[in-house]
């Protein structure tokens, strides 16, 4: 099956278990969405992955195949933080809370 399950989808709750206990792994691995614990969680759109595998996924076979890795050069940096300004993302819309919100008053004056 491709796609996110909610975490307490039939699928996803035997590799839960799998996760925390001694048993033989199997190699899967499923992404799961995440119950909104707090207002990052819902803000960020939470999404995990659960394994029951100790091998990272950029060493699975065929990890090409779903596994994007992006370089933002450093000199790139402050351009990127301006346009993501531009179209509304900002410290405090991905970690909305009063420390957030202070830093980017403070950044902004």
């Amino acid at each position: 099956m491709n796609g996110v399950l909610t975490a307490s989808h039939s699928l996803a709750l035997p590799l839960f278990r799998a996760a925390f206990s001694e048993r033989a792994p199997t190699g899967k691995i499923v992404g799961v969405l995440a119950h909104e614990i707090d207002v990052r969680m819902m803000v960020q759109q939470s999404a995990f992955t659960i394994h029951d595998t100790a091998t990272p996924l950029e060493e699975l076979p065929g990890a090409a195949d779903f596994l994007i890795k992006f370089e933002v050069a450093a000199s790139a940096k402050e351009e990127m933080r301006r346009q993501l300004r531009e179209i509304g993302i900002r410290q405090s819309t991905l970690f909305p809370d009063l420390g957030s919100l202070a830093r980017e008053l403070v950044d902004e004056m």
